[in-house]
């Protein structure tokens, strides 16, 4: 398959994926302090591929998110992408109406809910019309499963055919206008986009990028993770975008490629 007269070696992100398992123990992604290498990342991701499938998701299924950046975010996102589902993250800071909305939209069979964020989500739980199978980060709750369970699936890579238009992800907008519009996505724009980021970055092996962005946002999903890993670099995020530590963080990183937009 070509793109824009380039033939492509990798025509969905699960291939890419697999291929970076060679990287082994280099970092995949830094959060607040917790590295993901891309060892740990292919194992966690095929352990809650397989609890995934153990609930009775398949591909095409969506599995949905609201949390803040971590690397088990991350690792969610990955298990989908290894098994074909399909990730919705959505917004942190919807209301309860909002957030409804969009879990109703999405038709998501389980949801992660960091802890963080466990009010908000309270506050609109009784209104969904069919509740999701419910998973809590960090946290407890007698009616949620810890998100420490969803790993207790087996280390098996998950045998499945996806396709370059086979979707791979709901982009929500920010809804400032009206209720949050879901975008489905095929794994080709994310190839699409990860070839446009090599592009503009010239990654190089040994490069880190810091994000600031977050997952239910392009900027952070491309800048984050996609284009990281289709580089074989790193990518570096914070739980949430902070402007006072923005250099700090950097530096501590060894951040050698940046996307500074909010910092000013």
């Amino acid at each position: 398959m070509q793109l824009n007269g380039i033939e492509l070696e990798f025509t969905n992100v699960r291939d890419v994926f697999s291929a970076r398992e060679s990287l082994g123990d280099k970092a995949l992604l830094i959060c607040d302090g917790e590295t993901l290498t891309y060892k740990q990342a292919h194992e966690r991701a095929n352990r809650i591929a397989d609890t995934f499938k153990d609930h009775g998701i398949e591909k095409g299924d969506v599995v949905s998110t609201l949390m803040y950046n971590s690397i088990d975010h991350a690792v969610i996102w990955l298990a989908c992408i290894k098994m074909g589902a399909i990730f919705a993250s959505l917004n942190v800071s919807l209301s309860a109406k909002e957030l409804v909305y969009s879990l109703h939209d999405t038709n998501a069979k389980l949801v992660v809910i960091d802890n963080d964020l466990l009010e908000g989500y309270e506050n609109a739980r009784k209104d969904i019309p069919s509740k999701p199978i419910e998973y809590i980060w960090r946290g407890t709750h007698k009616e949620m499963a810890p998100f420490e369970n969803l790993l207790n699936g087996k280390n098996i890579s998950p045998v499945v055919n996806i396709t370059a238009d086979d979707p791979m992800s709901i982009i929500y907008t920010g809804g400032s206008t009206s209720m949050p519009k879901g975008v489905l996505v095929p794994h080709l724009y994310y190839i699409a986009a990860a070839l446009r980021y090599k592009e503009i970055t010239q990654s190089k092996a040994d490069d880190v990028h810091f994000a600031n962005s977050h997952f239910f946002h392009v900027g952070g999903q491309q800048f984050g993770l996609t284009g990281p890993l289709f580089c074989g670099t790193t990518g570096v995020m914070t739980k949430w975008f902070s402007v006072s530590n923005y250099w700090r963080i950097a530096r501590e990183t060894g951040a050698t490629i940046i996307d500074p937009i909010g910092t000013m």
